[in-house]
């Protein structure tokens, strides 16, 4: 059993497969079922073709145009004096960093905080299952992209200040608990394990009704323009 679907329509076959963007050695193999439907494909879908050359210089222009403050304003100036002693005690032995993250804005804070700790647990973007599939692909199969890299950085790079706020304290507060929970869901992608994922995934929005707003445009809005995505190659 796989964390995958196979949707088919008159014209077209696809398989919906649950990816997980940074990997570990342990992942892979990965079902010889799966593997057999990517090799009878003729094209992959990921978000964003993050190996694409053109991406990934449009990712360094974004950050430097989105993903810093501007006019000279740091997180000093801006973080609630509560945010920063959180954002400093995350920081550890670390905080000697500071100099360089007070520029960003709170939203690449969050990330860079979350990619950190997915590193010190043994991930590692080389080992993600779009590179995998990416490499496989390249020049051999057409490779689509369900979004843009603008629409993925405008999620964490437009949100309102509030929201910025809310995102970082969120991220800061799963830390400790982040390599638990990511095991949980590596099992339950694992076993193909839907509505066990499910439950965890909507455990980690919880009730407050900032972070609720946060993760439905975060996966609830997106969902659909993929979806519809999804339905127009079903009709090609």
């Amino acid at each position: 059993k796989m964390f995958a679907w196979e949707v088919q329509s008159e014209t077209a076959t696809i398989t919906m497969f649950g990816s997980i963007h940074l990997g570990r050695a342990d992942f892979y193999p990965l079902p010889q079922g799966l593997e057999m439907a990517f090799e009878q494909a003729p094209a992959v879908a990921v978000e964003v073709d993050v190996l694409n050359p053109a991406s990934m210089a449009s990712v360094s222009l974004l950050m430097m145009e989105k993903g810093m403050l501007k006019d000279g304003k740091t997180l000093d100036d801006i973080l609630p004096p509560k945010l920063k002693a959180k954002v400093l005690a995350a920081l550890g032995d670390k905080e000697g960093m500071w100099m360089v993250l007070n520029k960003f804005t709170p939203g690449l804070l969050a990330m860079t905080l979350s990619i950190q700790e997915f590193q010190a647990m043994g991930f590692s973007e080389a080992l993600g299952l779009e590179k995998h599939f990416l490499d496989a692909a390249r020049g051999h199969k057409e490779i689509l992209e369900l979004e843009t890299m603008e629409q993925q950085m405008a999620l964490f790079f437009d949100l309102e200040e509030k929201l910025e706020f809310v995102f970082l304290e969120s991220t800061i507060d799963q830390l400790d608990e982040m390599a638990s929970i990511l095991e949980q869901l590596i099992a339950a992608w694992k076993a193909g394990d839907g509505p066990a994922l499910d439950a965890l995934m909507t455990g980690q929005v919880g009730d407050d009704p900032d972070i609720q707003a946060f993760y439905t445009m975060l996966l609830d809005d997106r969902n659909v323009g993929m979806a519809d995505t999804i339905d127009r190659w079903l009709h090609e």
